[in-house]
């Protein structure tokens, strides 16, 4: 990878308008003979609003956050600017810190604790991960989360932050439960007086309940049984109360998956349960999202989802088909689980571990592991934009009778989103049935991330008599604007 591979921001992709228009025709001729497949849209319900996309910033921004400029705001500007994915919602973790001269792990994945020894902290750790929480913030990002993947590696049974010798029990030691927890509430003040830094909420715990974490591994983590998990929650929110910290919400439990998110909370009883504010779940399995939706609607509870990721397909920073996956997953946690925000786990990944397991996790590969401070977009990065830079929070959905269609309506805007997938060889004609938005006519913008296009403006087309009709073309995500003359939902 050389610096030159690196490409602009989508806004400013050149428009070869002769090109588009050619396979625009040739596309509309293809599927001409065929009856285009009808997809409904209706009145969206008056409810909770869509409140943002975000990133975490372990490990990526421990490297890029310590690379020179402009490389590092190069990066911030991909990510957190509206000329990039305009991406609001950010989870800052707080490291637990590895034992000196122990080392397993990938050094940007080595993240710095605050508090090294027993009685000793160390405020000048972890710049580059805080260099990069504080770009983000210039550039917009307003909800702040804090997270924990393990704790100091003093505070743990097996004397390792990777996690125990045996990663199906409990590794915080007993005796430092405390400690814990005032560690967590010691750091989130310190950022709000120190830094002016003030964090939403905090999440102890990440993907507690499962047999990842061991000693020696290349990662931090900490498994907690569920008893466990409820008597820290209890804890922390006391120790955060005691701090002057009550404006800081528990978010619980970052489990793995939807599954396991499920039994984690009917696990907690009533007590535990009015500790957490917000319920976060990780999208690595996701067959129960109707039902996690409704146990947390049952719970009163905001829902997140609040990591995903995969290295779907070779690694090809120009392939389409992770893109199509990543574009599934949204679509389908929008539509069945509603979360409250969608977080991506971190969106840049390393180039070398990339190129060696030939995988596509992340949104951006970086040289993180040297010095070249080399960088280049992915596929999956065009794809998320075709949603984050359209469907903005205080959007609210709008249901649809479509698998690989997604909509929303911003009241500010007045402006209906619809974003459609085409995972299929060949292209597909759609009639947009859009009756309950009004009868009057529309100009569409529309934006597109294909094999060969990276969130290019491409025809559009106007909205007649409620009805719009356009081509999907083979392996695409489409993204359709339209301008509505009054609000569906409070004209």
């Amino acid at each position: 990878m050389k610096a030159t591979d690196r490409t602009d921001f989508p806004a400013s992709a050149p428009i070869k308008a002769w090109g588009r228009g050619v396979l625009f025709m040739l596309s509309v001729l293809a599927v001409h003979a065929a009856e285009p497949r009808t997809v409904h849209l209706q009145r969206p319900a008056p409810g909770p609003a869509f409140d943002g996309w975000g990133t975490s910033l372990c490990w990526f921004a421990n490297a890029i956050g310590r690379w020179p400029e402009p490389q590092r705001s190069e990066i911030a500007d991909a990510l957190f600017s509206d000329r990039g994915l305009n991406l609001t919602v950010v989870r800052y973790n707080i490291g637990g810190g590895e034992k000196p001269g122990h080392q397993h792990m990938p050094w940007f994945r080595q993240m710095e604790g605050f508090q090294p020894s027993p009685g000793v902290w160390n405020w000048q750790a972890d710049a580059g991960q805080r260099w990069m929480l504080e770009a983000a913030i210039k550039r917009g990002a307003n909800w702040l989360e804090a997270f924990s993947n393990s704790p100091p590696y003093w505070m743990t049974l097996s004397q390792c932050a990777s996690g125990g010798a045996d990663p199906k029990s409990d590794n915080l030691d007993p005796r430092h439960e405390a400690a814990f927890a005032d560690y967590l509430a010691e750091v989130v003040q310190h950022f709000r007086t120190a830094w002016g830094i003030q964090f939403d909420t905090l999440d102890p715990m990440n993907e507690p309940y499962t047999d990842y974490w061991h000693s020696d591994g290349n990662q931090e983590g900490c498994h907690f049984e569920r008893p466990s998990q409820a008597r820290l929650i209890r804890r922390l929110r006391a120790t955060l109360d005691q701090h002057g910290l009550e404006a800081v919400k528990i978010s619980a439990a970052d489990e793995t998956n939807y599954d396991r998110a499920i039994g984690t909370w009917e696990s907690y009883d009533a007590e535990t349960r009015n500790c957490v504010a917000r319920i976060n779940a990780h999208a690595y399995a996701t067959e129960r999202r109707t039902e996690l939706r409704t146990m947390a609607r049952d719970a009163n509870k905001p829902l997140v989802m609040s990591e995903v990721d995969g290295g779907d397909g070779a690694h090809d920073h120009a392939a389409i088909g992770p893109a199509l996956v990543l574009a599934g997953r949204i679509i389908d946690d929008l539509r069945d689980m509603q979360p409250l925000q969608w977080v991506f786990w971190q969106a840049v990944e390393d180039e070398a571990s990339a190129a060696k397991s030939n995988h596509n996790w992340g949104l951006i590969h970086a040289d993180l592991s040297g010095d070249t401070h080399a960088w280049a977009f992915t596929k999956k990065y065009h794809a998320l934009a075709n949603f984050s830079r359209f469907i903005r929070p205080g959007a609210v959905l709008v249901p649809c009778d479509s698998p690989d269609i997604v909509a929303a309506y911003d009241h500010s805007r007045k402006m209906l989103v619809i974003v459609t997938r085409n995972a299929q060889a060949t292209d597909e004609a759609v009639a947009y049935d859009l009756a309950p938005f009004g009868p009057g006519s529309m100009h569409v913008d529309a934006y597109r991330t294909s094999g060969t296009e990276d969130l290019v403006k491409v025809t559009g087309g106007t909205v007649t008599h409620g009805q719009f009709s356009a081509v999907a073309p083979a392996q695409s995500i489409t993204t359709y604007l339209m301008t509505l003359g009054a609000d569906p939902v409070r004209d």
